[in-house]
């Protein structure tokens, strides 16, 4: 079953909110680029010079509030709940007995409100960082005219974080135009830098998204979801390149019994434009994605993606203990 969860206001072509980028997608971390991800494992506390007796990787700063009348342990245990869904973990705690006694005050209506807060930085361990080559880090794709040929092929690049850092602005486009549009969770993009998205907030669905081209044109990809929440369709409205009237596009999803992508089916006035179908590793990892159609009974081939995955060869040296 695939759910897409995602999630300046644009208001020149739609009164619809629709938030930036940054503002759904996960926060960077402040100390460092790897992506960690929230766990259950036990979380190690270190106090002023303690420190790891593994190598490990110093991520993010990691903070709590609570009322001033919790104790120290309350704040602790609270530090490390945050660190798990954080995905920290351990937890390098300078001078806690000074930071338990102090107090933070802040304006809060006609008073005063005030609060203790606990402050550490967060450190991931080298070992389980295990999840490296599920990240996309290259998109290799190749383009066929209509006489079947080859006619480019050309890289499309991935931070560990999932954001398109390619600098070919024709690249970019290929992607925002042909590629990303059509995305149903089966590559899992992040959501990325020029588009909007549109959230249902109590469903965590992702509603619609979109690019703005001109001050009147957009172009904008909403979403319909069956009764468990399986996104089955995706309707593309895709301006055309002198902006006289935009593509109206279905796009239908095929799920095979374990949940994953079977096809996709692109639609354009009720006329099928294209086919779909991704190919899995036996672990079930993405490994290509062709795009064809069918002419006379021939298949035809459009397009095709490989993929290349990160590994922990990709990761920075780590700190010692």
């Amino acid at each position: 079953m695939k759910i897409l969860y995602l999630f300046p206001l644009l208001f020149l072509i739609s009164c619809e909110n629709y938030l930036p980028h940054y503002a759904v997608a996960t926060a960077k971390n402040s100390l460092s680029d790897i992506p960690v991800k929230p766990h259950t494992r036990p979380v190690d506390i270190f106090f002023n010079n303690e420190g790891p007796k593994e190598p490990y990787y110093r991520i993010k700063m990691v903070e709590v509030t609570g009322r001033l009348s919790a104790t120290l342990d309350e704040m602790i245990l609270a530090l490390k709940e945050k660190a798990k869904a954080e995905g920290i973990d351990a937890v390098l705690v300078d001078n806690p007995g000074k930071q338990a006694n102090s107090q933070v005050s802040v304006p809060f209506g006609e008073g005063i409100m005030s609060y203790q807060k606990l402050v550490g930085i967060g450190l991931r361990y080298k070992h389980t960082i295990d999840y490296m080559d599920q990240l996309v880090k290259r998109q290799s794709v190749t383009v066929w005219d209509e006489n079947e040929t080859a006619l480019k092929n050309f890289d499309i690049d991935f931070d560990m974080s999932g954001n398109c850092i390619t600098n070919n602005e024709a690249v970019r486009q290929y992607f925002n135009y042909n590629l990303y549009p059509y995305d149903a969770g089966d590559i899992h993009y992040v959501p990325q830098n020029g588009w909007g998205y549109n959230l249902d907030t109590f469903l965590h669905q992702l509603i619609s998204k979109r690019m703005v081209i001109t001050l009147d044109y957009a172009l904008t990809c909403n979403y319909t979801y069956d009764d468990r929440g399986t996104l089955r369709e995706i309707k593309i409205k895709k301006p055309d390149t002198d902006y006289s009237v935009p593509a109206k596009q279905v796009m239908k999803i095929f799920y095979n019994a374990d949940g994953s992508i079977e096809r996709k089916e692109l639609f354009e006035k009720k006329e099928r434009k294209w086919i779909e179908q991704p190919v899995y590793f036996m672990s079930g990892k993405l490994m290509k994605v062709e795009r064809f159609t069918f002419i006379n009974g021939k298949k035809k081939m459009l397009a095709k993606s490989d993929f290349t995955y990160y590994s922990n060869d990709d990761l920075p040296a780590p700190l010692q203990p």
